[in-house]
């Protein structure tokens, strides 16, 4: 199995969770304030630097007033994309 943080997902997931936070007019320090952590834990998440666990990333997206499936929707439609597009094939950095 790959490194997840580092895989082509891992790396879309932290932007797409940097956007939401943005479409939401949040700055980091304020999303951090949100869930009571540090803002180095915002940074590193979206600099995929940290990785979130199940029920981190479930406090995230309440904070962010999202719902947590629809990353997964489209964590997916990034996939299909680029199998249309460029056939699977592994893309992800090797650590």
């Amino acid at each position: 199995m790959e490194n997840s943080i580092s895989s082509q997902r891992g790396m879309l997931l932290a932007q797409w969770l940097a956007d939401k936070r943005k479409e939401k007019g949040l700055t980091s320090q304020q999303l951090a304030d949100a869930l009571k952590v540090p803002q180095s834990l915002v940074s590193k998440v979206e600099n995929c630097v940290r990785r979130l666990d199940i029920i981190e990333y479930m406090h995230y997206c309440e904070a962010l007033d999202v719902d947590p499936r629809d990353a997964f929707l489209y964590l997916e439609n990034q996939k299909y994309i680029q199998d249309l597009h460029f056939g699977y094939k592994n893309t992800c950095r090797e650590n």
